[in-house]
């Protein structure tokens, strides 16, 4: 046997030993993920929620906790992890269409049903990433389609006048408020949290830094304000405030107890 004949049957020996090897090692970690995956999916959902909480805004965590407590867990109760397929994944779609309100006598829009499988796929990445399960595709699986959106109603130039007329004539911190989301285009979440100091009279521009929402705490079932980041990073602005509008801010500026002014609105909203 000539040195190169040798030489070809070690590495044929070497290839087949690599491939026994991997397949070995990948029939192990298969079995492992199933073993993991034996978990109910309910009790996944505790630990997602639990993962979630530390990198995502209050918000944001209220709405994924109140979807798997609503809609995902009571529809999933008692399934394992490693049962769900997509024909399953499927079905559950047409039931949240069709039964998917609380009162299971009607269906849920198409948006809520997007969202609902929305916290379902990234809980899925999650138990991937656990290694609690094969990685779960949600590409096949098809959606009720978005409904046209909804032309907005645009005040006419009479309708407009006759709003600012009424705010010219009682002043009070709701009115100024809805000038000020008039004139600025502001968020109401926005508005609501400004204070008189976000307002510069010098520069002529009011500091949009926070935003505040009222959020529901799935575990004591009550909700409360919070006041934390605006909605998005570009979302941290400064508006140039027109010249009318700077006019009557001025003047609310120098009234009596002007720094809690706009307190005094978001109570009045």
């Amino acid at each position: 046997m000539t040195l190169q004949i040798k030489r070809i049957i070690i590495k044929r020996h070497r290839r087949e030993t690599a491939c026994v090897f991997i397949a070995y090692i990948f029939k192990n970690l298969t079995m492992e993920v199933i073993m993991k995956g034996n978990i109910l999916y309910s009790e996944l959902l505790v630990d997602f929620l639990a993962y979630k909480k530390q990198l995502v805004k209050k918000s944001t965590y209220s709405n994924f906790a109140v979807i798997c407590k609503n809609h995902i867990a009571p529809y999933w109760h008692g399934v394992k992890l490693c049962e769900i397929t997509k024909n399953q994944v499927q079905e559950y779609v047409f039931y949240l269409s069709n039964y998917g309100r609380l009162d299971k006598n009607t269906g849920l829009s198409p948006k809520t049903v997007r969202d609902i499988l929305g916290v379902m796929k990234l809980s899925f990445k999650y138990a991937f990433k656990m290694g609690l399960m094969q990685d779960f595709s949600f590409k096949s699986i098809d959606l009720p389609k978005m409904a046209h959106s909804r032309r907005f109603c645009v005040l006419i130039d009479t309708e407009q006048k006759n709003l600012l007329n009424a705010i010219y004539r009682d002043l009070n911190p709701k009115t100024a408020g809805i000038l000020i989301a008039f004139a600025t285009g502001i968020r109401i979440g926005e508005l609501c949290s400004l204070k008189m100091k976000d307002i510069d009279l010098i520069s002529n521009k009011i500091v949009i830094n926070k935003t505040i929402q009222r959020i529901y705490d799935i575990s004591s079932h009550s909700s409360y304000i919070d006041i934390g980041s605006p909605k998005t990073y570009s979302s941290d602005r400064a508006i140039p405030i027109p010249s009318r509008l700077g006019y009557i801010l001025s003047g609310l500026c120098k009234s009596d107890n002007a720094e809690n002014f706009f307190d005094k609105f978001y109570h009045a909203a």
